[in-house]
């Protein structure tokens, strides 16, 4: 349910304009022969759409609490709840860097580094994910942590055992030293957590990564984590019940 409300604050932002300048790609897209490009911002298009008049629907309190309810979820262990909070997922909404003097944010701090422990020690592949994001160049969970090249590439080699050799690991731009005894320790380390948290078994990467897709990217259009990866919105923004 937070994700969802925090997908309606998100398309919140969206204007007019915006809009129609989507449209303006569709049209010119079209006119120039470049079907695939035109298919996409018409796809884009309807689904903002779409999702914009269920979210119309909704009290403006009860969306304003998104984050309150995806903290609440991921504190109790839900799996894309955990991926989506610990990787600040409830700071991405506008562009602006208010949140940074923000109570939520300092709260986030304290508990995102455990959250991603626990999750690891629960057996969630998100946790794998997690980690990389950890020693990302990205925003927000490799702020709170020293740089480590050991861990990142242990991190790294779990990720391959966990999902499997092809896995792409590009969005984490994870630097691999040229060292065979640095690889040989990653890959130790790597096998005993693959063997302690996993049981040495493959995961479901595309169920792990629920929690890293974009906020407006509700029906999977986005090209990460894979193509073709539909993420079910099932009930959309409509809240559960009792929770009104």
């Amino acid at each position: 349910m937070g994700t969802d409300l925090l997908r309606c604050q998100f398309l919140a932002q969206l204007d007019d304009a915006q809009l129609e300048r989507l449209a303006n790609q569709e049209r010119a897209h079209a006119e120039k022969g470049k079907l695939e490009q035109a298919n996409e911002a018409a796809t884009m298009l309807l689904r903002h759409a779409e999702l914009k008049r269920t979210c119309a629907g909704l009290d403006d309190d009860l969306i304003a609490r998104g984050a309150h309810y995806l903290r609440q979820a991921a504190l109790a262990g839900e799996p894309d709840a955990v991926v989506r909070y610990a990787t600040g997922g409830t700071f991405r909404i506008t562009g602006s860097n208010a949140y940074l003097t923000t109570p939520e944010f300092e709260q986030w701090r304290r508990e995102a580094p455990a959250m991603v422990q626990r999750a690891l020690e629960a057996g969630q592949p998100g946790a794998v994910l997690l980690m990389l994001e950890t020693h990302s160049t990205n925003y927000f969970l490799p702020w709170l942590t020293p740089h480590d090249p050991d861990a990142a590439e242990a991190s790294l080699a779990l990720a391959r055992r966990v999902f499997g050799e092809d896995f792409d690991a590009s969005r984490f731009d994870i630097k691999v030293r040229d060292d065979p005894r640095h690889r040989a320790e990653a890959e130790r380390r790597a096998a005993e957590m693959h063997a302690r948290h996993f049981d040495g078994e493959p995961q479901d990467f595309a169920r792990a990564a629920h929690g890293l897709v974009p906020l407006h990217d509700a029906h999977g259009f986005n090209k990460w984590p894979r193509p073709g990866f539909t993420v079910p919105v099932g009930q959309g923004c409509l809240p559960q019940e009792g929770l009104r």
